[in-house]
């Protein structure tokens, strides 16, 4: 669970993060670097580690601002696949992801800690 997030800097269960990361169940993948910066895209991401099919739900924290924008190919994907997205300013990115935690959802969180 995210238990704080701040302009560059995110907790989960007691660890501090100031780079961007992923977050599958109980794994943290810390610095989640993008090959185009604010742009995600499917290559983003490990398929076999991160986004699995059986994921339900992927949630995006698109930065402090939202400036982060999603390209068609990780949609695609994530669409053919069933997996619903839902993205959003960070902040109100971690409030949706922790409730879908506590539902007991299979769901995959990526953040953008910064602008």
């Amino acid at each position: 669970m995210i238990t704080y997030y701040s302009f560059g800097r995110m907790e989960i269960n007691g660890d501090s993060y100031n780079e961007d990361l992923i977050i599958k169940e109980k794994q943290v993948f810390p610095h989640w670097w993008r090959k185009r910066g604010h742009n995600i895209e499917l290559s983003d991401f490990d398929l076999k580690r991160q986004l699995s099919p059986d994921l339900e739900i992927v949630v995006i924290g698109t930065g402090y601002h939202g400036l982060v924008k999603l390209e068609s190919d990780f949609k695609e994907y994530l669409g053919k696949n069933n997996i619903k997205l839902e993205a959003y300013p960070t902040s109100e990115a971690v409030n949706v992801y922790n409730k879908y935690l506590g539902e007991g959802k299979k769901v995959l969180g990526a953040f953008h800690l910064t602008c």
